[in-house]
């Protein structure tokens, strides 16, 4: 009887731990959903390119100010407003923010024509922090 009792609790166990790991396999399977919204136009990728690099001149300069000796601060700043941008425009036009980030990315390294001629600089000098806050 104690075996058969034992037998009982092992399938149990077993049963218990299998739907466990296949709860987990099917948990870690991508979402069908988060391919669809890969898809992004290609005429609002240069809408979004042409909008961000259009004031990129601006925002450097409004870093600069703030910054006058730090060009690591200056680009930090700099690219805090462009993260603020790249969310403001995500939340109105109902989008995924990091479906724009990789539209910028591609349009620098695609070279896509900008306003007015603005080059935008895709380099990041290295993180020195000042020494005192």
């Amino acid at each position: 009887m104690r075996a058969m009792e034992r037998r009982e609790k092992a399938t149990i166990g077993y049963g218990t731990i299998l739907t466990l790991v296949a709860f987990a396999v099917i948990r870690t399977q991508p979402n069908p959903a988060s391919f669809r919204t890969r898809s992004f136009p290609p005429e609002k990728a240069h809408e979004l390119y042409a909008t961000l690099t259009d004031g990129e001149a601006d925002d450097r300069q409004a870093a600069v100010k703030h910054f006058r000796s730090n060009r690591w601060s200056q680009d930090d700043d700099f690219f805090a407003k462009q993260a603020k941008h790249v969310r403001e425009y995500a939340t109105v036009h109902g989008m995924n923010p990091g479906m724009l980030v990789d539209a910028l990315d591609v349009g620098m390294h695609e070279h896509w024509p900008t306003p007015a001629g603005v080059t935008p600089t895709a380099t990041v000098i290295p993180c020195r922090p000042r020494l005192t806050y």
